[in-house]
């Protein structure tokens, strides 16, 4: 497991989404061995929570962007802070 993911490390969802679907190949290739099979799906959970919270944030920005819209507010663009990038 070349790509290790480690709880304080976050990386871009396309970052995140590869390395899932190179795991995902990887499990059905049977190219993970047993005794690391667990690692590696840990590895996926973390991977796949990461990106949940990344859509999730992006769909409550994108959701808030359009209801100013919406009540007719002039649309604010704010650059994301450092901590909020993947």
């Amino acid at each position: 497991m070349n790509s290790k993911v480690r709880k304080e490390e976050t990386q871009s969802y396309s970052a995140a989404m590869g390395r899932l679907k190179a795991i995902v190949e990887q499990i059905e290739g049977a190219e993970v061995e047993v005794d690391d099979l667990e690692k590696v799906v840990q590895e996926a959970v973390l991977l796949i929570n990461q990106c949940k919270s990344r859509l999730t944030a992006t769909q409550l920005s994108v959701d808030e962007a359009l209801n100013g819209l919406k009540q007719g507010e002039k649309p604010v663009v704010e650059e994301p802070e450092a901590d909020d990038l993947f």
